[in-house]
């Protein structure tokens, strides 16, 4: 029974990894989404300057 508190202790560090993973992942997305969205935005405003 003295290695239950080190077992326990290794898998709240692998969930904490897995959380911190999905996370970063999330993120990325989100400013993948960000920069697609400010470029659009960008190209519409270009465009409609040039065909003044």
């Amino acid at each position: 029974m003295t290695d239950q508190p080190s077992r326990n202790r290794e898998r709240n560090l692998k969930i904490a990894r897995n959380e911190a993973t999905h996370e970063t992942r999330r993120d990325m997305r989100l400013a993948a989404w960000a920069v697609s969205f400010v470029l659009a935005i960008v190209l519409i405003v270009a465009f409609s300057l040039i065909t003044r």
